[in-house]
């Protein structure tokens, strides 16, 4: 037992408060160490493959974000998964959101990550790129926040603290990808609440 405390013990002066099993394998912890500090509570596993030291307070969600891309390559954050990026919701979504080409939808399957399919032809309209992670702009995440069929009340409320941020939405830009995207109807009603 003493020489997995070692091991755990480099690890953990390695690494911030999360850590891959690649990461634990280059320290020479095996899958029954991992599965054994998972039951002793001094490490959680918060995601397909990536562990959090109990100890730690906060998860590095753009750690865990990269660590999903890494699976889907040519995938793109969206959604709710953007919003917690852009600090609009608090709560860490449940799965990360990732956009895929719907002509070439990956076949792997991870319990903590949901795919979206999207045409490729749309799919890297309204892009960014945040500290390294293809992400869709806010005008696109609105966008696609309406597609998905979320209500227009929290489309709003998504809004509000955008701007409560100082973050801009560009109605431009929204226009023009509600028309390239198909739903320029559920734009103009979101307009019509809006401006009340």
């Amino acid at each position: 037992m003493k020489e997995k405390g070692l091991k755990i013990d480099i690890l953990r002066k390695s690494k911030e408060s999360t850590f891959t099993a690649r990461d634990a394998l280059k320290h020479k912890l095996s899958h029954q160490h991992l599965e054994y500090y998972l039951r002793k509570g001094v490490i959680q596993r918060i995601a397909h493959g990536v562990y959090l030291f109990a100890d730690k307070q906060s998860v590095d969600f753009e750690f865990l974000i990269k660590e999903k891309l890494a699976a889907f390559p040519n995938a793109i954050v969206g959604l709710r998964t953007a919003l917690r990026l852009y600090d609009l919701i608090e709560e860490l979504p449940e799965c990360i959101d990732l956009l895929v080409p719907s002509e070439n939808t990956p076949k792997k399957k991870m319990e903590d990550v949901t795919l979206h399919r999207v045409k490729s032809c749309l799919l890297r309209k309204g892009i960014t790129d945040m500290n390294g992670i293809p992400v869709t702009t806010l005008e696109r995440t609105i966008i696609d926040l309406l597609r998905k069929k979320e209500s227009l009340s929290f489309v709003l409320q998504v809004i509000n603290e955008a701007k409560k941020k100082g973050l801009i939405i560009e109605t431009t830009k929204l226009k023009k990808l509600a028309v390239g995207f198909r739903i320029k109807n559920s734009l103009e009603l979101l307009f019509e609440v809006w401006m009340r």
